[in-house]
């Protein structure tokens, strides 16, 4: 997609997030699915949780962006900040997991090619009352906090990566 004039800094903060899902994307397709099932800390999480939880982040960034549903509802529950770590084999398995993580990329890279300039600063669809009190706030400050967010997991997947002996990335 070549730069926009109309929208560029929509258009920035679109290159960003392409760079976040290429690296992402750069440790889930290269790490074997056993790879997933290693603890990144004691009884803290795995892979898979990993995994699932990019999932459910990135899938949850269309609604706070107003702009669609969630394709994985049921995954709040089951990979969202509050939810309960089980073990690996309890969680889908990891092939069907990366076929979601494309699945939900190709939803947001649909969105974020749509988005706007004067979109950046408006209240995000889900603030409940007074946007200063709100900790996303506007949408810009929540794909700006989401891509922080994502990174710290990448991070996780790097540390499983080296854990298993790959290559560097």
């Amino acid at each position: 997609m070549s730069e926009p004039t109309a929208n560029p800094v929509a258009f920035r903060f679109y290159e960003l997030w392409q760079n976040m899902i290429s690296w992402a994307s750069g440790y889930i397709d290269r790490l074997a699915d056993e790879d997933f099932t290693s603890e990144l800390a004691p009884g803290r999480n795995h892979g898979v949780w990993v995994l699932g939880h990019l999932i459910e982040s990135e899938d949850e960034l269309s609604k706070f962006l107003g702009k669609g549903e969630m394709l994985f509802p049921e995954y709040e529950e089951t990979f969202g900040m509050k939810s309960k770590l089980l073990p690996p084999s309890e969680y889908a398995p990891v092939a069907t997991l990366r076929e979601q993580w494309k699945q939900v990329v190709a939803k947001n890279d649909a969105m974020f090619r749509n988005l706007k300039d004067a979109e950046w600063d408006e209240p995000h669809a889900l603030v409940k009352g007074n946007v200063k009190d709100d900790f996303y706030g506007t949408k810009g400050r929540c794909v700006y906090l989401w891509n922080l967010h994502q990174m710290y997991h990448v991070g996780q997947l790097a540390l499983l990566f080296a854990k298993h002996g790959k290559a560097v990335y």
